[in-house]
């Protein structure tokens, strides 16, 4: 369906601009009026420094690489452009998939449009307003005007150079941002530059031939300001609501426009929506491969995480199994998969009543609806909140979507309009401890007694919410079809304050937290309870009628409670289990699903699902390349990388490293009952054994190392610990010990791959200075006046404990923060916050220059260096100049990556779970 559409947009079938009134000669925007402040950027210079600001973006936003789409945005953006005074900036409209529903523009003509915002808007028109705002930006020369100041407070920078000068002063400049941070606020939405961009925004999208009325009509939508553009004495005192004030300028340019200025005709609705849905549907993983220096790609025997659910339809027909990435839908009869749909950070999928389709959604409020029949997306709505949604539900008919937003606020909002049709004010009073309760749910792929639920009926007539906080209790029970609050007695509120599910229509089981043998089944809308006694246990709804799910119980990951008898009649190894008439289906071994008799628990068929894309938490190689292992959200694996040949399972970790000299893998799990066992796994014998108990309060591994942390006893205030580390392949014989009586560091970094454990210390807090006071070197150079923000960084050998170095590391009054470290010989690699990789000479601690992205790895000597810059790429630099030397491109995102230890090789594994050779010459 998609590719015909796209077809169709190559064509000119839907989108022509013959369906649009022609533009007229008074439509056309004004020059934008000299400005009065100074901008030092010649077109040139500009399109410079957008390539930096760029890269820097880029490494973090996922583009929409799809020609066929874009060339619909690029025709959208070219004919508002045509209207533009003459510019050398050569204009680009990108699209990207990112949470919020945005567009903005980078300097040298880069526009961003997320593909929320293309959902939340309706017509072409609105897309329009849109995009006209930002070239609005653009061609007032707003963002370098801004740049400008911003360099002239900061460095004192009053003129520019070639294009490395540029580069240059633009990181210097971000690395002093935070010593003149006023000058980086951004301008709000009621701003004279904002006021400007719409004006000349306005009058593009008129000349262009679109409806400018269309934009007004959208921001008042998305700010939600329902046409109140503030009173006469608001606007007069200055008291008018930002956006209101913003609507009524809009409402006000648009209104004195010339006569013939707005089209007869809006945009044809139906084929701007085929677009939209065609647009949500992209994909963001498939580009094209561009990999000199390629030895050989290997497919991997997938690693497949734990599936987080499977569930039947409602008419028994299909099954839908839920792992991380991906849903797949299954043909019960015969047991086949039908079809499978590649999503990320998805919450729980569901059949809609009639069976017809899938619908799923993700904390974004991005709700989708996918065809069993038709195997394809039919529906997609991108809504829009102001504030994030801590917790959401979607209602299995896809209608309703349930948040508790960060205000604690609990809204319903229709699905289709993304208008709020019920809202429940300070429902959810957030606390720290409930914050850490819903995380630690959240981590183990769980719900926690109290914890806050939003559930809805299967029908989607009823939505159920409530928790039970360490302050109090609130719940509530809604009537979608009515729109009305059901009323409950004190009984069926006290059930909804703990674990509670739906196990019918109009009846929910509620598990009192009190008194579980007093826990019962509520049925709706009366609010009458039938007390029944429940094991203690998380709930969770089942597909056979009179029974609910309680986890764990016992031995089992799951059991079957049969709530007429009030026993569990059966238990089961996997939580991704559904129960239909007299068959269950579940997660068999690794990557099946299976189907089961209940009686007899007999195995009538199984099915392997496809290969899931990998997200891997972390992962280790062998020097020479041959043995990887990478660890999931569930499992981890071990491969042999000349074969792609998986040799076995393991726990998923938190640390891990190879021994290629005795073929064995060292990892610290992350769960099961080996917590505190490093496990070992032989590569040549293909089994994994549990080694030595940890006792340590704190034990964490770091590649080669164990690190073990205490405070020591009775210094409480004067903060001290000890460290000790530990060479993990004799975990069992004592490391060295570092003790610090007093001053303690705040806190370490340790890279997996890092030659050296670096303890840190807050420069301008009183350790930190006394650190810096004791190093005759640093005393003597460092501004003992100027250290807000600072790092004392002190570099010791894992092998001996020896300090190898002390350095300062400069912030610029916290301009970034450190989100990584690593040493790799004589070089250091910094992480920072504002998407950059830092090279310093560990030697002397200075600064050699930057590189965009993350995820860095470099080589044993530290001579190369590699770092991820987003949507598939990996730009390879020489660390003595930091030069770009390649970059290379993945279809697919790149999920590991390291050297070989001679580094002569680049070992990279895509989401696809290809392992990729390179040569690097």
């Amino acid at each position: 369906m998609r590719r015909l559409l796209l077809l169709l947009l190559l064509a000119g079938g839907l989108f022509g601009p013959s369906t649009l009134a022609a533009p007229r000669a008074q439509c056309r925007a004004p020059l934008p009026p000299p400005s009065r402040e100074p901008n030092i950027f010649t077109a040139a210079q500009e399109t410079d420094l957008g390539d930096a600001v760029a890269e820097r973006f880029e490494s973090s936003l996922r583009i929409i690489e799809d020609d066929a789409l874009t060339a619909n945005l690029q025709r959208i953006g070219g004919r508002l452009a045509a209207h533009l005074p003459p510019t050398e900036l050569k204009l680009q409209f990108r699209l990207v998939d990112i949470p919020d529903a945005n567009a903005f523009v980078l300097p040298g003509g880069r526009i961003y449009v997320s593909r929320k915002l293309i959902g939340l808007t309706r017509t072409e028109d609105e897309l329009a307003g849109v995009l006209g705002h930002e070239l609005g930006h653009l061609v007032a020369r707003q963002v370098t005007i801004a740049i400008t100041k911003q360099m002239k407070e900061v460095l004192n920078v009053t003129a520019l150079g070639d294009r490395q000068d540029v580069l240059a002063k633009y990181n210097r400049m971000m690395d002093n941002a935070g010593r003149k941070p006023g000058v980086f606020r951004g301008a709000s939405h009621e701003g004279p530059d904002q006021i400007e961009a719409d004006r000349l925004g306005l009058f593009l999208v008129a000349a262009a031939g679109y409806d400018a009325r269309a934009h007004a009509t959208f921001f008042d939508r998305f700010a939600e300001t329902e046409g109140d553009t503030g009173g006469f004495f608001s606007r007069l005192f200055g008291t008018a609501n930002p956006d209101s004030k913003r609507l009524g300028e809009l409402l006000k340019t648009t209104a004195a426009f010339p006569a013939g200025c707005t089209p007869e005709a809006a945009s044809p609705a139906g084929s701007y929506r085929q677009w939209q849905i065609a647009v949500a549907a992209a994909s963001t993983t498939s580009r094209t491969e561009a990999l000199p220096g390629l030895v050989r790609q290997t497919p991997l025997t997938p690693l497949r995480d734990q599936l987080q659910a499977v569930r039947f339809s409602p008419d028994g027909k299909y099954i839908l199994a839920q792992d991380d990435s991906s849903i797949s839908v299954l043909d019960r009869e015969p047991l086949a998969v039908r079809f499978r749909i590649t999503t990320s950070s998805a919450r729980p999928a569901d059949f809609t009543p009639d069976s017809a389709s899938v619908v799923f959604h993700r904390s974004d409020l991005r709700v989708e609806r996918w065809s069993v029949a038709d195997k394809a997306l039919v529906d997609v709505n991108d809504l829009y909140w102001k504030s994030s949604c801590i917790e959401t539900a979607l209602a299995p008919d896809g209608k309703t979507v349930a948040c508790v937003d960060d205000d604690g606020h609990l809204t319903l909002i229709d699905v289709a309009s993304g208008r709020p049709v019920f809202q429940k004010k300070a429902f959810y009073q957030i606390t720290l401890g409930d914050m850490l309760m819903r995380a630690a749910a959240r981590n183990m792929g769980t719900r926690l007694p109290g914890s806050l639920i939003l559930q809805f009926s299967p029908s989607g007539q009823y939505m159920a919410a409530g928790y039970r906080g360490y302050l109090d209790t609130s719940v509530l029970v809604y009537d979608v079809a009515k729109k009305a609050v059901v009323p409950l007695k004190d009984q069926a509120r006290r059930l909804l304050g703990g674990s509670f599910t739906f196990i019918a229509g109009d009846r929910l089981v509620g598990l009192n937290p009190q008194d579980p043998k007093k826990s019962g089944v509520v049925e709706l809308p009366g609010g009458q309870v039938k007390e029944v006694a429940l094991p203690i246990g998380t709930l969770s709804r089942v597909s056979r009628a009179g029974h609910v799910l309680i986890a764990p119980f016992e031995k089992f990951a799951m059991g079957m409670f049969d709530l007429e008898k009030q026993q569990v009649v059966t238990g089961f190894n996997s939580r991704a289990t559904d129960v239909f008439g007299d068959m269950y289906a579940s997660e068999r071994g690794v990557g099946d699903v299976g189907l089961f008799t209940i009686e007899g628990n007999k195995q009538q068929r199984s099915v392997v699902l496809p290969a899931p894309l990998l997200s891997v938490r972390l992962g280790a190689v062998s020097p020479d390349l041959r043995w990887l292992t990478a660890s999931g959200s569930t499992r981890a694996a071990v491969w042999d990388t000349s074969k792609g040949q998986l040799l076995g399972w393991m726990s998923d970790y938190f640390g891990a490293f190879v021994d290629e000299a005795s073929g064995t893998v060292f990892a610290d799990p992350a769960t099961g009952n080996w917590r505190r066992s490093i496990m070992r796994f032989d590569v040549n014998a293909r089994r994994y054994s549990p080694g030595p108990q940890l006792t340590a309060d704190h034990a964490a591994q770091y590649g080669q190392w164990l690190l073990l942390a205490r405070p020591l006893e009775g210094n409480i205030n004067s903060y001290g610990a000890a460290y000790q580390v530990r060479d993990i392949r004799r975990v069992e014989q004592p490391g060295w010990v570092k003790v610090f009586e007093k001053e303690a560091p705040d806190d370490y970094w340790f890279h997996q791959q890092s030659d050296a454990l670096a303890f840190v210390w807050f420069a301008d807090r009183p350790a930190g200075r006394i650190k810096l006071g004791k190093d005759e070197v640093l005393k003597k150079t460092v501004d003992m006046g100027d250290l807000k923000g600072d790092y004392v960084v002190e570099l010791i050998e894992p092998a001996t404990g020896e300090i190898r170095q002390r350095l300062l590391l400069e912030t610029g009054k916290g301009s970034f923060h450190v989100h990584d470290l690593m040493v790799r010989g004589d070089s250091m690699f910094v992480t920072d916050s504002l998407g950059r990789v830092l090279a310093y000479t560990v030697a002397t601690g200075d600064l050699r220059g930057y590189a965009f992205g993350d995820e860095a790895v470099a080589t044993a000597d530290g001579k190369k260096l590699a770092v991820d810059t987003g949507n598939g790429r990996v730009v390879l630099y020489d660390t003595a100049t930091m030069t770009r030397r390649a970059e290379l491109r993945f279809k697919l995102e790149v999920v590991y990556k390291t050297f070989s230890g001679d580094g002569t090789k680049l070992l990279v594994l895509t989401a696809d779970q290809t392992m990729h050779l390179l040569e690097m010459k």
